[in-house]
Order: C-alpha cells, then sequence, then structure tokens
C-alpha cells in the first residue's frame, strides 16, 4: 500500500485501514490486528517525528503485508534519514531511573519484543524495513 501522506493521523488512519482489510481478507484475529496496527503506528509516528529534517515534509510511505502460513510479513518503506533499529536506537538502560532514562526507543523495544525477527536495509535512498510476526 502507498500512503500519500498529509498529516500524521491521515497516514495512521489509512495504515490501520489497510491492515484491517488485510486482516479481514486473511482471517486474522482481533488479538493480532491489534499488534500489527501497533507496528504500522509506530513505523509512521518514527518517520513522521524522527526521519526527516525539521521543515522537510514526509512525501510517501510503502508498506505490504503478506501471510505465509503462521507468518506475516510487514515490509515498510520510507525515504527518511538512514535508521537502522539494531544500531540507531538510543541506549535504554532499565536499571536506571525514568527520569534519567533517554527519551525514545520504547516503541522499538516492543516491536522487537513482539516480533520473531526484524530486519533492516538501506536500499538506494530508501530504508527499509521488515518485521516477522507468527501468528497462532
Amino acid at each position: 500500500m502507498i500512503i500519500q501522506t498529509g498529516s500524521i493521523n491521515q497516514a495512521i488512519d489509512q495504515a490501520i485501514g489497510s491492515v484491517a482489510d488485510f486482516c479481514a481478507l486473511e482471517h486474522i484475529d482481533n488479538y493480532h490486528e491489534t499488534r500489527l496496527s501497533l507496528f504500522i503506528e509506530e513505523l509512521i509516528a518514527n518517520t513522521f517525528n524522527h526521519g526527516y529534517a525539521p521543515g522537510e515534509s514526509v512525501a510517501e510511505l510503502v508498506f505490504n503485508l503478506e501471510r505465509n502460513d503462521d507468518l506475516v510479513t510487514l515490509t515498510y518503506r520510507d525515504k527518511g534519514i538512514p535508521f537502522d533499529p539494531h544500531s540507531d536506537l538510543p541506549e535504554d538502560d532499565r536499571s536506571k531511573e525514568l527520569e534519567e532514562r533517554q527519551v525514545g526507543g520504547l516503541g522499538w523495544a516492543l516491536i522487537f519484543k513482539l516480533c520473531e525477527r526484524v530486519e533492516y536495509m538501506r536500499d538506494g535512498d530508501e530504508n527499509k524495513t521488515i518485521l516477522f510476526r507468527r501468528i497462532t
């Protein structure tokens, strides 16, 4: 699906609608639909909030959902600043008090916990992030 972005809320609404359509078509229950929606919302929010220089607008986002037996693959592309969630996240030292911890990264911590695997690559001028979620 290609999301022609306007505002962050419009982009998220479009994407979540597409996730709901995909889940209905693939007979995926609400439990897993909610998680897939959370993933796409987090990816879009990060793109809008961190993926572009101040004043630069997000023109287009692309994502695709595929199901192969009990594995759903969410492929997400944006043309933002290169960002590898495996190496570019702030350190999250959970032994520190909340006020002492750096801001950011909690959404990614959740994605890493709820996905079987997360892959990232820079493909030309695009970030390509692939999330693998097992549904049982």
